[in-house]
């Protein structure tokens, strides 16, 4: 199957490579981002874009590491260096490959249960 990722910044470095996301954070504390982790499936991210490194550069999928660069969005813009702990990443290979699953069988069968309508409001649509 064919997936995609836009990597910020890739790079080779001792023992494997590196992949950093950027990402802008409202307040710089550790809460907020993992809240941000949760609400935004930063775990699933991780999963999707060390497989699809690892895929397609051809090196082991352990030698691939994912590093979010938290940087805040008002002064001082001092960057906060994440990674994800084990857990949070082996729970977001289980969502990962829940949804790939899920697409999958939606293509094989037609079925697309999940697709849901979407109206926008009246003011919207008066206007």
């Amino acid at each position: 199957m064919l997936m995609k990722a836009r990597f910020d910044l890739i790079a080779e470095v001792e023992g494997g490579i590196i992949i950093v996301d950027l990402k802008k954070v409202g307040q710089d504390d550790e809460r907020s981002f993992v809240m941000s982790c949760a609400d935004l499936h930063y775990d699933v991210q991780n999963a999707v874009y060390r497989h699809g490194a690892a895929e397609a550069l051809s090196v082991p999928l352990d030698t691939v590491r994912f590093i979010h660069a938290a940087i805040p969005d008002k002064p001082p813009h001092c960057i906060d260096w994440r990674q994800m702990g084990h857990r949070t990443m082996r729970t977001g290979e289980e969502n990962m490959r829940k949804a790939i699953n899920k697409y999958t069988t939606a293509k094989a069968t037609g079925e697309w249960t999940t697709i849901q309508a979407v109206e926008l409001p009246e003011w919207y649509l008066s206007r």
